[in-house]
């Protein structure tokens, strides 16, 4: 657990303003205590008016000042819990990146989205709550210990007595507790996955119209979450139940010994007031303790889960940064779960080539391309540049620097066509259609009024067609000195082709370019062709 207090250092300044503010609103709670108590010895003793007003407006300004620290407290508090949050998102985030592709695949997106905010919210929340807190808090309760012993001995040796078994109930229960917390956390997160799955993929739902199957299993997955928290609720229950039995206990207790000592004249109402105050604040600060147990086994959880993610070894990169590629040499296969999916597809390219990729469905086209950039790891053997082999390289900056994909699927976050394009400097439709004819590529008609009449309009709403040709555009103004597309015809019509394979024979020049496809009508861009078969 020691290990996510890094998390905090950058928040050190805030959590020692918010400690002291903590500290003084703990203090003057006591003293609003003591305050009550002075003001019904004040009334028994028929105090003047004056000493009254004194006492009432002395406890006015005490509780304004809490209020205002209040306010502070909740004004730092809140804020800096969600930068922790976010923070701990972000590390788990980069480190993701980091693993293998496979192992990530491993799990569902959304389960893997729900888990880390869960986890991460409940780590920030049990930190910020309670780092300032479990030491106040205990500060408090000696201070109160002190003061109920000064007003009457007998009460606090009574305590002495009952508040051990609080500890005992807790600590009897504590395996349970963490142990149903766990299961009612995943199964929590199951359902969650689920629900979004039907969501993801609600147009094949309406397609297929079996509505009464996604709803039973929708259903069945409710209900073993619906088992786990009944569970946990029992665990709860018991434990909830047995604390609140020795409270009342000890509250008869202090009720008869309090009511005692006032009666033979050893304790004053104002001094039995304050008494059953503190008694209630003691308690309440002993309830936090025992709380505070209950939300660690819950926090350690958490932690486990978010460990088995940070556990997952990162995947190996190279140190070498690679400037250009101008030629690979290859001998790739490629093996999962004991299942070969490709075996000694040997190939040699330069710059010039362009490589058609080719196979029947499952022969392992785009998973060839991915070997390919070092996306996923393997035995193969690629040499880059005639003297370097791949596992040397720095991937990520390969990737980012030297190599353009174009998926399938193309996915555009929540931007406009305008936006796209202003990654690359492009912020004017003009600039980009201005661009195209330095190239060599001018528009047609069609493709002029479609840059004009969408650029300000979101990508996610233009069809799939449209979507793909924005991304081919995008892809030549990043002037990446290695492109793969994947299937970058399927959608296209006939004069969108034919404007690709234009702009395939002016990119090839100076470029490596790697087209998998199953259009015939790009083979005559093809410089050489690798043929791949199911195994």
């Amino acid at each position: 657990m020691r290990k996510y207090f890094f998390f905090l250092k950058k928040y050190y300044k805030k959590l020692i303003i918010l400690s002291v503010v903590v500290l003084f609103s703990s203090v003057i709670n006591i003293m609003l205590t003591f305050l009550s108590g002075a003001y019904l010895d004040v009334l028994v003793e028929n105090a003047t008016l004056q000493k009254l007003l004194f006492l009432c407006f002395l406890f006015l300004g005490a509780s304004c000042i809490n209020l205002v620290l209040q306010y502070l407290i909740s004004y730092i508090m809140t804020p800096t819990t969600e930068k922790l949050i976010f923070d701990i998102k972000t590390y788990l985030l980069k480190h993701l990146r980091s693993i293998p592709v496979l192992k990530y695949k491993e799990y569902n997106v959304a389960y893997l989205s729900k888990r880390i905010e869960d986890d991460s919210r409940i780590i920030s929340q049990f930190f910020i709550d309670n780092y300032i807190s479990l030491i106040i808090k205990g500060i408090e309760i000696i201070t109160i210990f002190i003061l109920v012993f000064n007003i009457n001995s007998y009460v606090s040796a009574l305590m002495f007595i009952f508040l051990p078994l609080y500890f005992m109930v807790y600590k009897k229960m504590k395996k349970s507790l963490f142990d149903k917390n766990m299961i009612a956390r995943e199964k929590s997160n199951t359902l969650f996955q689920d629900y979004t799955y039907q969501l993801e993929y609600l147009e094949e739902s309406v397609i297929n119209a079996n509505f009464e199957n996604d709803d039973r299993i929708l259903e069945q997955k409710f209900g073993d979450y619906i088992n786990s928290i009944n569970s946990l609720v029992k665990v709860n229950s018991k434990l909830t139940c047995s604390q609140n039995f020795i409270i009342a206990a000890m509250n008869i207790c202090v009720f008869i010994v309090g009511g005692i000592s006032v009666i033979n004249g050893n304790t004053t109402v104002g001094g039995l007031s304050v008494l059953m105050s503190y008694f209630m604040q003691l308690i309440k600060n002993i309830t936090y303790y025992i709380q505070l147990g209950q939300k660690y086994q819950s926090i350690k959880a958490s932690i486990h889960r978010i460990d088995e993610i940070l556990n997952i070894p990162i995947t190996t990169n190279g140190t070498n940064l690679c400037k250009s590629i101008d030629h690979i040499e290859a001998n790739i296969s490629f093996e999962i779960l004991n299942q070969q999916i490709l075996s000694n597809v040997i190939f040699e390219s330069v710059t010039g080539d362009v490589i058609g990729i080719v196979g029947n469905n499952g022969s392992g086209k785009s998973t060839l391309t991915k070997v390919l950039m070092g996306i996923y790891d393997s035995n193969s053997k690629i040499v880059i540049n005639e003297k370097t082999n791949m596992n040397d390289i720095d991937l990520f900056s390969m990737r980012r620097d030297i190599i353009s994909y174009v998926p399938q699927k193309i996915s555009y976050r929540d931007v406009m066509v305008a936006d796209v394009f202003g990654q690359e400097g492009i912020l004017m439709h003009e600039q980009l259609i201005e661009l195209f004819s330095g190239l060599g590529i001018p528009f047609s008609n069609e493709e002029l009024i479609f840059i004009q009449s969408n650029w300000m309009k979101k990508v996610n709403e233009l069809s799939g067609g449209d979507q793909q040709f924005i991304s081919i555009l995008h892809t030549v103004i990043k002037q990446k000195k290695v492109i793969i597309f994947d299937e970058p015809t399927a959608n296209l019509d006939f004069q969108r082709v034919e404007f690709f394979c234009k702009i395939i024979n002016l990119l090839k020049v100076n470029k490596m370019i790697f087209i998998i496809s199953h259009d015939n009508e790009l083979d005559k861009l093809f410089t050489q062709k690798i043929k791949l078969s199911k195994l």
